[in-house]
């Protein structure tokens, strides 16, 4: 979403735009009166105002379904654990056949 600048050159330059934008918009809507024209503005600014609440809608679903534990650390040190846990379990499988041989 747009935000007003903080710098005071950043709000005159806004403030140009916006004065130079309104008598452009109300000469196109003078110009553009017909109304299939005005219909399908209507249908785009629909269809846009949709696009963007969806938008927001999955950004929110996103962010509540976001789970900090999955960050680059947290996953380096859950894959040592995880190696660590497979090479403990072959060296008892090792023991184990080693002892089955001795016997």
């Amino acid at each position: 979403m747009a935000h007003l600048p903080s710098s005071t050159i950043g709000r005159i330059y806004v403030v140009i735009l916006v004065a130079a934008a309104i008598p452009l918009l109300i000469w196109v809507g003078v110009t553009l009166s017909g109304p299939v024209v005005w219909l399908s503005l209507g249908i785009v600014t629909f269809l846009v105002t949709a696009i963007l609440l969806r938008r927001r809608q999955l950004e929110a679903a996103r962010e509540r379904a976001y789970d900090p534990t999955l960050g680059f650390t947290n996953v380096v040190a859950r894959m040592r654990a995880d190696n660590a846990l497979a090479d403990e379990q072959r060296a008892e499988q090792r023991a184990g056949r080693t002892a089955s041989n001795d016997a």
